[in-house]
């Protein structure tokens, strides 16, 4: 029984001991870590930071500068680039027509500013002068085809120029770029009385919509030996239609239905020209007429004879000079005609 006491004291004891143990491992440690369990313990003071100075450190001369963007590149510097403004230096290639169509010049400008004679070539390196461009706002009752005329502007050009799509309608309002744009000087008369001024006809406005083609395939105005036919030319030109030799007043024929959108000489080279504007975008053109039998706005039939052939603009000889134009664009009119 003795030894039975003395064993559960001595058990008792190493048991209270381990609790005294427990107990003081259960303790919280040091308020040295946040948040530890119990109210009454004390967070730790925060450091106090130092009062920064950014003056003393911006104006301090061993303060280092901020890095700098990067300049953009240049662009690379080719001929055309450093040649003075409204000239261009002739390269491997060039021609006055590939040149019109880079710089959205009309060609006969070229050649006019430049005062070049056929066959019109081009040497390496040659400097040609581009005339510069200007702009125009448009008015009440102008036309894209009277600009062209007046400031003595290539109609392609010019409709390149300005993207302007099918049926080449302006806007008044509209401003467009001229390109190589001479405005006509006016000559003092001749005359030495004073000369009566004349009333000016009111223009006959265009229809909203040409009538509809009569066929699928366009007519020959006229029956003749072929002179020059569509493409590219000696010397860098290009022919925008076909020319065909006629006898002198002989009837010119509308190649289908439309409305005259142009009747008038004021275009150089093409001496009295005619356009008629057909249905589904088409243009056809008829220049060298000795007579226009049509004036602007009037409706006209497929086969109506539209004027008399002549030699007018730079032509020696009786002869027409037909175009088809699509959406702005010349087309070989051969494609598009009925066969004879």
């Amino acid at each position: 029984m003795t030894s039975n006491r003395r064993a559960i004291s001595t058990a008792t004891a190493a048991l209270a001991a381990s609790l005294l143990l427990l107990a003081a491992c259960g303790q919280p440690p040091a308020p040295v870590v946040m948040g530890g369990a119990g109210a009454e313990q004390t967070p730790p003071p925060r450091p106090t930071a130092k009062p920064q100075a950014p003056a003393a450190v911006e104006s301090s001369p061993t303060a280092v500068p901020l890095p700098r963007p990067k300049p953009a590149p240049s662009p690379p510097v080719t001929d055309e680039a450093v040649a003075v403004a409204g000239t261009v230096r002739v390269q491997a290639g060039d021609t006055v027509y590939a040149l019109s169509r880079r710089h959205h010049v009309g060609v006969r400008d070229i050649i006019a500013a430049n005062g070049l004679k056929p066959p019109y070539k081009l040497a390496i390196g040659q400097t040609l002068g581009l005339p510069r461009a200007r702009y125009h706002t448009v008015r009440a009752g102008e036309t894209l085809y009277g600009l062209s005329g007046f400031y003595r502007v290539d109609m392609s050009a010019l409709v390149r120029a300005n993207d302007i799509p099918a049926p080449y309608r302006l806007v008044v309002g509209q401003r467009l770029r001229l390109p190589g744009a001479a405005p006509q000087i006016a000559q003092a008369p001749v005359e030495t009385a004073p000369a009566t001024p004349k009333k000016k006809r009111p223009r006959k406005g265009l229809p909203a919509t040409p009538p509809p083609r009569a066929g699928k395939y366009f007519l020959w105005p006229a029956e003749g030996r072929l002179l020059s036919s569509f493409g590219p030319k000696q010397g860098g030109l290009h022919n925008d239609g076909i020319n065909f030799a006629v006898p002198r007043g002989a009837p010119l024929r509308a190649a289908e239905n439309g409305v005259v959108a142009y009747a008038g000489n004021e275009l150089p080279g093409y001496g009295n020209l005619l356009l008629i504007r057909h249905d589904g975008g088409w243009m056809s053109a008829y220049a060298h007429n000795e007579t226009l039998l049509v004036t602007r706005g009037d409706e006209v039939k497929r086969g109506q004879i539209v004027s008399r052939a002549g030699s007018t603009g730079n032509v020696a000889s009786p002869q027409a000079h037909f175009e088809l134009r699509r959406n702005g664009k010349p087309v070989n009119p051969v494609k598009y005609l009925a066969k004879l």
